[in-house]
């Protein structure tokens, strides 16, 4: 069975959701006729980017070639696309090359890219999609067209699951959207993809929706910020630990807590501590204890 992400993936500009100013520029090049040979989308995962560049390559009439960067990173892999690019399509008026997460591109593959790059090639295109470019080579960056796609926004989201689920003939509590969308953390991907879960699971009620998500009740979030705020240090723990035991992931669950804390309280520092917590227990096994003694050492 096709899944709501592929059913409900963008087939035009008109259909992209979230990043209006990119496809606004992307039109107005096709129709003038001028775009850059080397492109780059950059961006957060699942806001759309290899989306685009499948319907900017459609649109010119390009032939694609699409290469998954994460399994095919070395440099003989690249070398197969630069010979192949010299060659114009006998088909298509163009020839494009779409290289996802082409961050993990290995030093080698790069040095050979850049020497087909630097050749200009009239009919053929790259569009290099990435999450992250911190990664990409200067000489790599200083030739590039950069279009960054945003983080999709949860009213967004929110709009567009409630119009897939009318669509499919779905029905779901008005809460279970909100979360649905908030879980998505700006990835409309992300945010099919798990109401595709949820719906494996049954009756789409908030509660349900959070228990498949893994996602703890706003009223256990408030509780705790209560609790915290009054150094009530027993009923810290308690909250740490049942949250704990009830097999929620208490990396996601301090990602929910820091969003509730930005919205709710004026006091900056508690969201300090929240940031220091996260960047402590990213990489530890029992983040239990951990997230305990920042909460009782607070203030």
């Amino acid at each position: 069975m096709i899944s709501l992400a592929q059913k409900y993936r963008p087939k035009t500009f008109d259909d992209v959701l979230g990043q209006p100013v990119n496809t606004t520029i992307f039109k107005k090049q096709i129709e003038t006729d001028s775009y850059s040979h080397t492109i780059l989308f950059a961006g957060y995962a699942g806001c759309g980017k290899t989306t685009c560049a499948k319907i900017f390559a459609n649109s010119i009439d390009g032939e694609i070639y699409e290469l998954d960067c994460a399994s095919h990173n070395g440099v003989e892999d690249i070398r197969k696309i630069v010979d192949d690019s010299r060659t114009q399509s006998l088909i298509h008026k163009y020839k494009v090359y779409i290289l996802d997460e082409c961050h993990t591109l290995s030093s080698q593959a790069w040095s050979s890219l850049l020497i087909v790059l630097e050749e200009n090639l009239p009919k053929t295109i790259f569009i290099f999609c990435t999450t992250d470019t911190q990664k990409i080579p200067n000489t790599i960056m200083s030739r590039v067209q950069r279009f960054n796609f945003l983080p999709i926004s949860d009213e967004v989201i929110f709009n567009r699951l409630k119009y897939v689920c009318k669509n499919e003939n779905i029905t779901i509590e008005e809460d279970a959207l909100h979360t649905l969308s908030k879980s998505a953390t700006g990835s409309m991907r992300q945010a099919l993809t798990n109401l595709d879960k949820c719906l494996l699971y049954g009756d789409l009620t908030d509660t349900n929706v959070r228990k498949v998500l893994n996602i703890v009740s706003d009223n256990i979030v408030k509780d705790l910020y209560d609790v915290i705020e009054k150094k009530d240090n027993p009923q810290i723990i308690k909250y740490i630990i049942d949250i704990y035991n009830n097999g929620y992931e208490l990396h996601l669950f301090m990602k929910q807590f820091l969003d509730y804390c930005l919205n709710n309280t004026k006091d900056l520092r508690i969201v300090d501590t929240i940031l220091t917590i996260l960047q402590d227990i990213k990489y530890d096994d029992n983040p239990k204890n951990i997230i305990i003694a920042r909460f009782l050492t607070w203030k």
